[in-house]
């Protein structure tokens, strides 16, 4: 029975980010089409800039998500403190890596840096979370993960034009 539980618990855990990194590339045309529909403006960019920014954001988020989840794993085993890793890492730190890669390609066509990137997010820290818990709702469970990934790959081109149209990103109007 416990591995039964344990399997099914990892896999709610660990489908999300599957779902986002093979999902995402191939949403990227309708992120670009509703970020066009909705009246934002791709900012013109190096392909050497772009690329060196997609690969400091991969290396970056790799480095924090990996050493992330073993140092809360490890604090996890600490008797008591795993009353307090264990809902951070479900509620707060997952919800947020994820929104941060549904932000991404808007954040992308705006040529945003990556610690442009991180202030916009822990600018709005409860627009993201709350956008990375339903994404983790949504992508967790299989079949719904279909309609679900476009569905959040739209709402966060939208949560980018608002935060955008406030003026609160960087180079915007």
């Amino acid at each position: 029975g416990l591995v039964k539980v344990s399997s099914a618990a990892l896999v709610i855990i660990i489908t999300p980010w599957l779902i986002m990194l093979f999902g995402l590339p191939l949403c990227e045309p309708l992120s670009a089409r509703v970020d066009r529909l909705l009246g934002g403006q791709e900012v013109e960019g190096t392909l050497l800039n772009t690329v060196v920014d997609l690969v400091k954001t991969t290396a970056v988020l790799a480095i924090l998500g990996v050493s992330g989840a073993l140092g809360f794993f490890a604090l996890g085993l600490i008797p008591g403190l795993g009353l307090i890793t264990v809902p951070f890492v479900a509620l707060i730190w997952t919800p947020f890596f994820l929104a941060f890669n549904l932000y991404d390609s808007p954040f992308c066509r705006r040529q945003l840096g990556l610690r442009q990137k991180f202030r916009v997010l822990l600018t709005h820290p409860f627009q993201a979370i709350s956008m990375g818990l339903v994404a983790v709702a949504v992508l967790s469970v299989p079949v719904v993960n279909l309609l679900g990934l476009p569905i959040m790959v739209t709402a966060a081109v939208m949560a980018v034009r608002d935060i955008e149209r406030a003026g609160r990103i960087p180079g915007s109007s």
